[in-house]
């Protein structure tokens, strides 16, 4: 604002105004386009690569448990084979089976899983399953045998590794949740195709049990 006095009685008053807004602003103090629709970098992937990071981790927790499971089968029967004992036979009952239900877990065959969800529900709980696998362990290295040290040694690191996994990565619990949601989706599919037999067949008897009574009494 700048003021001129031409009497003492009359001001003259002329205003400067400089429109600030029409002046692009510097170079510097406008982020690029790029710079501000890119995110930072080393953050843009991690999501996908710590799911990327379990995902693997998970299917190498499966071939582990896997091949400790098969070695724990092999233990079983070649304790029965060579030890007439009948305690170290009841135990190698005992690790065959549990082997056995390692496998069956851990292959998730339609019909395998069917199998699981509907009569080993606690292989489904972390806990349990951790619990059962440390047991199989102990029995594994009570046996004394190399599949048997092989396979409780495994299972013991396969417990670890459970338990390390579902307490400090969220993904591996959103992954055995799905899962759980699966193998319960194949019980139910296999509940209902026996279902489903099971009234084919009914139909099947009735349809011959009224044929039969016809043709009886058709012939008299």
């Amino acid at each position: 604002i700048l003021t001129l006095t031409l009497t003492p009685t009359l001001t003259l008053t002329l205003t400067l105004t400089t429109i600030m807004a029409t002046e692009p602003p510097p170079g510097w103090a406008t982020p690029t386009p790029s710079a501000a629709a890119s995110p930072t970098p080393g953050r843009s992937n991690d999501g996908a690569l710590r799911q990327v990071t379990t995902q693997q981790l998970v299917l190498f927790l499966k071939f582990w448990l896997l091949g400790t499971s098969i070695a724990m089968t092999a233990a079983g029967v070649l304790q029965l084979i060579t030890n007439s004992n009948a305690a170290a036979g009841v135990i190698a009952i005992y690790i065959f089976i549990f082997g056995a239900l390692m496998c069956c877990y851990e292959s998730h065959v339609s019909n395998v899983a069917a199998f699981i969800a509907a009569s080993c529900g606690f292989m489904y709980n972390p806990v349990s399953r951790i619990l059962f696998m440390i047991l199989a362990g102990i029995l594994c290295v009570g046996i004394g045998s190399i599949p048997a040290i092989i396979g409780g040694a495994g299972l013991f690191a396969g417990a670890a590794a459970t338990a390390y996994l579902w307490t400090f990565n969220g993904e591996f619990r959103e992954l055995e949740a799905s899962q759980l949601e699966n193998d319960l989706k194949a019980y139910i599919q296999h509940y209902d195709r026996q279902r489903a037999a099971q009234a084919t067949r009914a139909a099947c008897a009735a349809a011959l049990a009224l044929t039969r009574t016809l043709t009886l009494a058709l012939a008299l």
